[in-house]
């Protein structure tokens, strides 16, 4: 058995608008059910910062959810940041782990390429993309050459992401499949994520274990 757990997909109320829990409450809540890290995924689209120009700002909010885990979580649980970005060409979210900032402060600009754009960028600065929940309504399964992998394990329990399908898909084309809870409410939490055999000190360390499959699903 695999010693550290590891959430890959949550929301703070703080940056996204669908969260229902501050990040102090993911994290009260994370350390109770005994998870060693959890990565902050917050939406980063056109429409959530239509209001500001300045990336600086833009960076500014899409971090306050992160920066208040970091706070709340000491050194009881790891903290990292990643992102579910939505481009404008569809409905589809990616999620990115990595050193994120980098890509992130192409600002709203980066919303508006393409799918094959934005993952050719995103490998320039050494990232990996996942499609999250590529079997629920709405979305359009990503060419496989243009994602790393999927989310084969959505926990959302307000959704349906027929995981079922994004199992079986992934089995077939020998996709690498990742899980995550995508927390947004108290009773989601700690449904989904990785077991690992060590936790990486940083994003970069994070994101080369999940290229690595050293990890059992959590589901």
């Amino acid at each position: 058995m695999r010693k550290y757990r590891i959430e890959l997909h949550s929301h703070t109320s703080e940056v996204s608008p669908c969260g229902k829990i501050t990040a102090q409450e993911m994290i009260e809540l994370y350390v109770q059910k005994g998870y060693n890290g959890i990565v902050i995924t917050d939406h980063f689209s056109g429409p959530l910062f239509s209001d500001l120009e300045d990336i600086g700002d833009i960076l500014a909010r899409f971090c306050k959810g992160y920066k208040n885990a970091l706070l709340a979580a000491q050194d009881r649980i790891k903290v990292y940041l990643g992102a579910e970005v939505r481009l404008d060409e569809s409905y589809n979210d990616y999620l990115v782990y990595g050193d994120v900032l980098r890509l992130l402060r192409h600002g709203k600009e980066l919303c508006k390429l393409s799918l094959q754009e934005f993952y050719y960028l995103a490998k320039e600065y050494d990232l990996a993309v996942f499609q999250a929940h590529p079997f629920r309504d709405h979305m359009k399964l990503a060419p496989k050459e243009f994602v790393d992998g999927i989310e084969v394990y959505n926990l959302h329990t307000e959704h349906d992401s027929r995981n079922y399908k994004a199992v079986d898909y992934a089995r077939k084309l020998n996709l690498l499949g990742i899980s995550g809870t995508d927390c947004h409410k108290v009773h989601h939490a700690g449904r989904g994520g990785i077991f690992t055999d060590f936790l990486p000190v940083n994003e970069k360390e994070l994101k080369d274990l999940i290229l690595s499959k050293s990890f059992d699903l959590i589901f």
